[in-house]
Formats: structure tokens, C-alpha cells, sequence
């Protein structure tokens, strides 16, 4: 990220001031790829998002290419990566049956792999 979270918060919020809702998500979004523990990113992405002009059933879900990548740590055996980005996902979308139906099947999976 080229500028300082401090700085890229700041711009995020800005956004959200002129109502630019999308901007300001995707700002949340830049810095939670960098820190997918930062509060105040995590709480601004969602509370941008929720002024998203979107139905509900649409910002309950992860974006497609977030499922996908998920998928692909699956189908690589990447369980422990795909459990934390799965968790990172969820703190976004906690409404997201898609997630938590995910992460059932990951630790499922990690069940079975400690058996062994």
C-alpha cells in the first residue's frame, strides 16, 4: 500500500463524507489486504458497504473472486491458508452462509488430516 494506513483511513473517510460509499470500500478493502486485522478498516469496509446501494442478499456474500480464491487454497490442499483468509472473509460478511458453510468444511477437513 502506497500511502500510510493512517493516511489511507483518513482518504476512506473522506469518501464517506461525499457519499462515494464504493471508494471508501475499496480503500477498507487495500488496507485489509495489507492488515486483515486493522479495526477501524474492518469497521469502515463494512459500514461502507452497507450503504452500498445493493441488495441485502448481495453484501451478505463475499465477492465471486473472493470464493474463487478460497476454492483454489481448497483444491490445492492450502487448508491452514484458506481457514484464514476464510476467517479474514467472515469478520467482512459474518452473515455469509456460503462462509461459514466453507469453514465447516475446512475444519472437517482438518479433522480428518490430524486423524491420520
Amino acid at each position: 500500500m502506497a500511502l500510510s494506513v493512517d493516511s489511507a483511513l483518513s482518504k476512506a473517510l473522506k469518501h464517506e463524507k461525499k457519499f462515494e460509499w464504493q471508494s471508501a470500500a475499496a480503500i477498507y478493502r487495500a488496507i485489509l489486504d495489507d492488515f486483515p486485522n486493522n479495526t477501524s478498516a474492518i469497521k469502515g469496509y463494512n459500514r461502507a458497504l452497507d450503504r452500498v446501494n445493493k441488495p441485502p442478499s448481495v453484501l451478505s456474500e463475499p465477492p465471486q473472486e473472493e470464493t474463487n480464491a478460497l476454492l483454489h487454497l481448497y483444491t490445492a490442499g492450502q487448508f491452514e491458508r484458506a481457514l484464514s483468509s476464510a476467517q479474514r472473509l467472515l469478520k467482512a460478511f459474518p452473515r455469509s452462509f456460503s462462509l461459514l458453510n466453507f469453514m465447516g468444511a475446512l475444519y472437517l477437513q482438518k479433522r480428518i488430516l490430524h486423524r491420520h
